[in-house]
């Protein structure tokens, strides 16, 4: 899918992996069905949420066009998204809508995105501490490790509930920002209207405290974990070692 200007909307596939699924087709005619709406949020493994499925936006009605790829060849065809002709809603409605959730979408794939780097900075640094000589010497190591992995914790739990592992556990544990950003999304996507001043205002607030945490991972990045390197280097430390029992 393609918007007046070229720009990709969203591409689904039955070759590519990444890109949204197509579905299986046959030999004839095959029917397809666009919701309308732009890409979901990334995701990260085991994420649980309670008020949004990440939905992407929906776009804006206009004009769009479609291009179809099969064996190195294309062709396209240009179609006009109606609005509902019951909405009151105009044109300026619309794309004040769109973009408060596009912005709501692309911050909660960058909560996402950082969570899924901290989970995987977090699972090299319990790697390299449980390869650790049982020496003093090393003790200042851990101690960096530690305080790395207490910094990265505090990020990931304001950002994303850690507790939840089922689909209920929300029930029992306060949701955190992400839930909330994400919930926001899906109370401003509903219906044919810009969103409120009220919106507009909380979506401010979740922000600026998410940015914040953000701020805190991209120090951690720049700061303690050169530090961490350097400190891997000047004790020799085997990156590659047979463990000790």
């Amino acid at each position: 899918m393609l918007d007046a200007s070229g720009a990709v909307v969203r591409t689904f596939s039955n070759q590519n992996k990444k890109e949204d699924k197509l579905g299986a087709l046959k030999a004839g005619g095959n029917r397809f069905v666009w919701n309308t709406r732009y890409p979901n949020a990334q995701k990260f493994d085991g994420l649980i949420l309670w008020s949004t499925d990440l939905a992407g936006p929906r776009a804006v009605p206009g004009g769009y066009r479609v291009r179809l790829s099969v064996n190195g060849q294309s062709q396209e065809q240009a179609f006009d998204l109606l609005p509902d002709p019951r909405a009151e809603a105009g044109a300026g409605d619309f794309q004040q809508q769109f973009d408060f959730s596009k912005s709501c979408s692309d911050k909660l794939s960058e909560i996402h995105q950082a969570i899924g780097h901290i989970r995987d900075l977090r699972a090299q640094m319990k790697s390299l501490a449980g390869r650790l000589p049982k020496e003093d010497a090393m003790e200042p190591l851990r101690e960096q490790v530690a305080q790395i992995d207490s910094l990265m914790t505090a990020v990931e739990q304001t950002l994303y509930q850690t507790k939840n592992r089922s689909s209920q556990d929300p029930l029992n544990y306060p949701v955190r920002l992400n839930d909330k950003l994400g919930n926001l999304m899906e109370v401003a996507d509903n219906g044919d209207f810009a969103p409120t001043s009220q919106a507009v205002e909380v979506k401010a607030m979740l922000f600026g405290l998410i940015d914040a945490e953000l701020a805190k991972w991209q120090a951690i990045q720049e700061q303690q974990l050169p530090a961490l390197n350097r400190m891997i280097r000047e004790l020799g430390v085997d990156v590659v070692r047979v463990k000790e029992e």
